[in-house]
């Protein structure tokens, strides 16, 4: 239970706002009360129980014990939706097991008996298997002993459960029921004990659940519940602190809490120092309280009923806590997990080095705090964090790029320097100007597959955010200013945070000249939309022209992933939003693609994704680009359907000029379907001069039988009959739609 008031109250948890906070927390330490969960909003009896304890409602002491254990999930059932605040009802009879005093006088054995047999006539009857073993020596007097039998069709004879009960031997190892202690030497103890045998050897005899025995017992005792007083594990070993109910008569539903399953990554101090969000002043107040002596709660939550972390949880905390790079932490929060590390560092030492670590290669740690820690010694993987931090010095980089400072990196050590957002603009240009006087070695160039070290060395330059273009120029193009268009070098250069203009510009010429084939045009379209440094006139420039840089076939087929990643390379975190002129550029591509589905590639779910990322610019797209589409498609079907209209009242008037006053009138009677059949006939047959209808038939009534039944049939069985006749002559056609 993440709280056991939990959320009674809120995430906060702020007790403050329960209606019933001050009953609740009155009632902690109350041995009236007990404190059940269940998945469903309501308390009862599980007749199935698979456990060996009595039947009941079972609740645990609420005391704080049993707060501190829900709080974390640690006792029976707490993680379940609900969690049930139980009294113990005025004038209910309570067998305090190991408390004499509150439990009162119990009745004595036969009275035990009597109640027990009244309640299951059984227990007084021969019902209980014994067999007889001999009890000395073969061939002795000496009476056989009788044993419980474990089988019923093998027991040599039946004694009633009540006289089996009379030896208090059998009586102690029938109350061994389930794993609980047992043999207690206060009356209410004994009473339990004998409760436990006697359903149990009712169970013998009767082949009832034990279980359900046992609570019939007791309420035929006039028990309302059974409550281990001290905690003695009485009732079970495993959760000692419990009680249990026999029936709903006994209790009063006092309060119902609404229960939160407890997960590490879930709770409240967690995400408030994990999850992204979450404003500086609350990620910073959670940490302080993390790293004090006080108890490891959400700021503002109350000690007595939040889960507090425990050591292990600090640890793995932190661990998530920096290990993201993404998270952000100020110099302040680094310095505060530094001293708290160096403090309690060695009760995990694996946990210690790896959060030193994260801690020297998180963006979070300023430049001073990294000069400072350097001029002291450090082990070598401190270094190598240090490479890997966005903030490491120039003279730290120069060390390492020169060779000066040899430190453990599994990889190229070169590459991590030219890679750092603080790499010196000197290094890259000594870079590369060693790449460029490497002499090409064949098709492939200096770069080749831009796997080998000088390509990933030259990859970095041209990644960096610091390249001048001049330095730009010296890897992406040949001695003579040409560009290199190695496929992977294009890709990787396109890639980089300060592409020079004119390099776009080269690039997009050699697309449209055919020097760059479509195939490769289109995957270097691709490197220049999905890249959030690409400038907006190039993304426009490359969307609108599509087509015409990399061919129709590519342009079917990616112009709508191609424009979901130009929209999504423009949600920088916190930057700025796209103009207006690239979302209209942007709507306008969208528009064009869902205009012609035919054309294009698309499927839903993309559509829906591009709608999505539309809608956080603030551009709608949906609905008013389809209406108007509608609109215009339904224009020009009323204008086509008018122009049919009028061509087929030429026809009809045609027509019925060829025919007699009487077939004119039944010709003009006919539905439009109707006329349609006649007319398609009479051009077939090149319109002769004398009536087709006359021809074919030579009455009125003849004329309107067939398409008397062809009305009677529905649209998608006539149109399955006339593709199916398609190849068919007129009499052969006939027989379908008439008798003749």
């Amino acid at each position: 239970m993440s709280s056991i008031i939990d959320q009674l109250i809120d995430e906060e948890l702020q007790i403050t706002q329960h209606p019933n906070k001050d009953m609740i927390i009155s009632a902690i330490g109350n041995p009236d009360f007990l404190i059940t969960f269940s998945d469903v909003n309501k308390v009862g009896i599980n007749p199935r129980t698979k456990f060996n304890t009595p039947a009941g409602i079972y609740g645990w002491h609420f005391d704080q014990a049993t707060i501190d254990g829900a709080k974390r999930n640690e006792i029976f059932a707490s993680g379940r939706k609900y969690g049930h605040l139980m009294k113990v009802r005025d004038g209910a009879k309570v067998l305090w097991l190991g408390d004499d005093g509150k439990t009162g006088g119990v009745p004595s054995k036969e009275e035990v008996n009597a109640a027990i047999a009244r309640k299951y006539p059984a227990f007084a009857q021969d019902t209980f298997p014994i067999y007889n073993m001999p009890s000395g020596p073969p061939g002795s007097d000496s009476p056989p002993k009788q044993m419980m039998a474990q089988n019923k069709d093998f027991a040599h004879g039946f004694v009633s459960p009540q006289e089996w009960l009379e030896d208090p031997k059998h009586v102690e190892g029938l109350s061994k029921v389930s794993q609980r202690e047992y043999g207690g030497s206060t009356e209410s103890e004994k009473l339990y004990d004998y409760v436990q045998a006697a359903a149990k050897a009712l169970e013998i005899a009767t082949d009832k659940k034990i279980t359900l025995l046992s609570n019939g017992i007791l309420r035929a005792l006039g028990y309302d519940a059974v409550i281990d007083a001290d905690g003695k594990g009485i009732i079970h070993k495993a959760e000692r602190n419990q009680g249990f109910f026999t029936s709903t008569a006994g209790l009063q539903r006092v309060a119902t809490i609404i229960n939160k399953e407890y997960r590490f990554r879930e709770s409240t101090l967690y995400r408030l120092l994990r999850e992204p969000g979450v404003p500086m002043d609350k990620k910073a107040a959670a940490l302080k309280i993390l790293l004090s002596d006080k108890p490891k709660v959400a700021p503002g939550a109350d000690p007595q009923f939040a889960p507090e972390f425990r050591k292990s949880d600090i640890f793995d905390a932190l661990d998530y806590m920096v290990a993201d790079q993404s998270n952000p932490l100020t110099p302040e929060m680094i310095k505060d997990i530094l001293d708290w590390v160096e403090k309690k560092g060695d009760d995990s030492p694996l946990m210690k080095g790896k959060l030193l670590e994260n801690l020297f290669k998180h963006p979070g740690m300023s430049r001073e705090m990294i000069e400072n820690a350097l001029k002291k010694e450090q082990d070598p993987e401190i270094y190598r964090s240090i490479l890997l931090n966005p903030n490491a010095p120039e003279d730290f980089l120069k060390k390492i790029y020169f060779g000066n400072l040899v430190i453990p990196f599994d990889g190229d050590e070169v590459a991590a320097v030219l890679a750092s957002p603080n790499v010196p603009v000197g290094l890259l240009d000594v870079e590369a100007s060693q790449y460029a006087a490497v002499e090409p070695s064949d098709t492939l160039g200096r770069y080749r597959g831009g796997d080998n070290r000088r390509a990933r060395r030259a990859r970095e330059v041209l990644l960096s955010p610091n390249v001048t273009e001049e330095i730009f120029n010296k890897v992406a193009r040949l001695e003579n200013g040409e560009l290199d268009l190695n496929r992977r070098l294009v890709s990787d250069a396109l890639s980089g945070k300060n592409v020079p203009m004119s390099y776009y510009r080269d690039i997009l010429d050699k697309m449209y000249d055919g020097t760059i084939p479509d195939y490769t045009a289109d995957q270097h379209i691709f490197d220049m939309i999905r890249s959030q440094y690409t400038p907006e006139e190039v993304q426009m420039e490359v969307l609108k022209n599509y087509e015409e840089l990399a061919g129709l076939n590519n342009y079917r087929l990616t112009a709508m992933p191609s424009l979901k990643f130009a929209l999504r390379s423009r949600l920088r975190p916190g930057g700025k939003r796209p103009s207006k002129k690239y979302l209209e550029a942007m709507k306008e591509v969208y528009n064009t693609i869902v205009g012609d589905k035919k054309k294009f590639v698309t499927d839903k779910d993309s559509l829906e994704k591009i709608k999505s990322l539309f809608s956080k610019f603030g551009v709608k797209v949906n609905e008013g680009m389809d209406l108007r589409a509608l609109i215009k498609q339904t224009i020009n079907e009323t204008i086509s359907q008018e122009r049919i209209r009028q061509v087929n009242q030429k026809l009809y008037e045609e027509y019925a000029e060829c025919l007699g006053e009487d077939m004119r009138t039944t010709f003009w009677d006919l539905p439009e379907e109707g006329k349609n059949f006649v007319i398609e006939d009479w051009i077939e047959q090149g319109k002769p001069g004398q009536s087709l209808a006359e021809q074919l038939f030579g009455s009125r009534a003849e004329l309107e039988q067939p398409f008397r039944q062809l009305n009677e049939i529905s649209s998608e069985v006539y149109d399955y009959l006339a593709d199916a006749a398609e190849e068919l002559s007129k009499s052969q056609l006939r027989p379908l739609f008439c008798d003749n």
